[in-house]
């Protein structure tokens, strides 16, 4: 569901090359994210590991970004207000990052997703950037 709001402020903001550039990035990180927690899920039995949350956990998560999409649509928001808006969405799924969500039992496949989970954990820090970036500029 970020992704699909990140994807949204690339249309919205298509005319700052830097900006498009980093939705689009961060699109693509999301989407990362998202499909290194399904192939984990597909996985869980043959990995020795339990999953920390439950689905009904991930469904409320989900209905939450749903809501923050349309109203973007109809009212698109400056770009401060875009990345304002990232950064307290990034803070709130933290906990659905996949070191969070699933506890490994063997070391080298948690490490393995560990790896997989690195450039994602960098996202918020370059929104982040960003808005200090904007910030400082005014």
């Amino acid at each position: 569901m970020c992704r699909d709001i990140y994807t949204c402020f690339a249309e919205i903001f298509a005319d700052d090359r830097e900006a498009v550039a980093l939705w689009r990035k961060t699109a693509v990180e999301e989407q990362n994210h998202a499909d290194q927690i399904t192939l984990a899920l597909k996985l869980r039995k043959g990995l020795s590991c339990h999953v920390e949350v439950d689905s009904s956990q991930i469904d409320f998560r989900i209905f939450q970004m749903q809501g923050y999409l349309e109203p973007v649509k109809i009212s698109p928001p400056t770009l401060k207000e875009a990345l304002a808006l990232a950064i307290k969405l990034e803070r709130k799924i933290s906990s659905f990052h996949l070191d969070e969500m699933m506890v490994f039992e063997d070391e080298s496949i948690k490490k393995l997703f560990s790896a997989m989970m690195a450039s994602d954990q960098k996202h918020l820090e370059s929104l982040e950037a960003a808005y200090k970036k904007l910030e400082d500029k005014a």
